[in-house]
């Protein structure tokens, strides 16, 4: 078995953070205003990637996705979603989708080696599109990370995603994880001016890949460092620890 058929939205983050159980799975952007983003062009993703549809009940450990702008409860098509590509030097954009209900599983890479920064649409050959369809856009998260290898522990970041090419300004972070989480917002000398907390995730489905989110808006992402608080241990004992959330756009 290579490492990209064992890359997964749950093993993307775990070669890189693993000391906590905390699984966040997504940002999604929500519009105050829904404007169309301009799209550069379509990418194929490379062979060999995983697409899957079985009863799963996903595994505790920490699983950090990425973002995407939400289109709230509208119906999506499962043939493509958009992600943004920032200005890095890194070759792959690594994408992992992923249904609130743990049955569908998907993972793709997308070769930007000579891309523009920009809008993209991505595509995704997928032989699930019945089961897909009957899932709406905020019951299947769309996980992406730019790097250089999409199931190492090299350097990557976090881009937003979305399944309808909408621009958005309220950021929503799904988590899963039975610890109470805050994300946290440091300036630059360090001070944390941001700190909000994580609240259970409610709608027709039972959540099994995610079960609590968070509200941040795009201009907080771009103006603080990230990371998610969480307290290990229990009791007088406990104490908090950090993850970071390296984020671009």
């Amino acid at each position: 078995m290579n490492n990209y058929t064992t890359f997964s939205a749950c093993n993307a983050f775990k070669a890189r953070q693993f000391a906590i159980k905390l699984t966040v799975l997504l940002f999604c952007f929500q519009p105050a205003i829904a404007q169309s983003l301009r799209v550069n062009k379509s990418l194929n993703p490379k062979e060999g990637f995983i697409d899957e549809y079985y009863e799963y009940a996903p595994s505790s450990g920490l699983v950090v996705a990425g973002v995407m702008l939400n289109n709230s409860t509208e119906k999506l098509d499962p043939t493509h979603c958009y992600s943004f590509i920032p200005k890095v030097a890194k070759s792959l954009l690594c994408v992992a989708i992923t249904s609130k209900d743990g049955r569908y599983k998907g993972a793709f890479q997308y070769d930007i080696t000579n891309v523009q920064s920009g809008w993209f649409q991505l595509n995704f050959p997928t032989e699930h599109r019945e089961e897909l369809d009957k899932y709406r856009s905020d019951e299947i998260i769309i996980v992406s990370t730019i790097a250089d290898a999409c199931s190492s522990d090299n350097e990557f970041f976090y881009t937003p995603s979305v399944w309808r090419p909408d621009s958005n300004e309220e950021v929503v972070i799904y988590l899963n994880s039975s610890e109470m989480v805050f994300l946290i917002g440091s300036n630059e000398k360090g001070v944390i001016e941001l700190r909000k907390p994580f609240v259970d995730v409610t709608g027709r489905m039972r959540p099994k890949s995610f079960n609590k989110k968070c509200l941040v808006t795009l201009k907080e992402l771009k103006q603080y460092k990230m990371e998610l608080e969480y307290r290990s241990g229990k009791g007088p004992r406990a104490e908090k620890k950090y993850v970071a959330f390296p984020f671009k756009i």
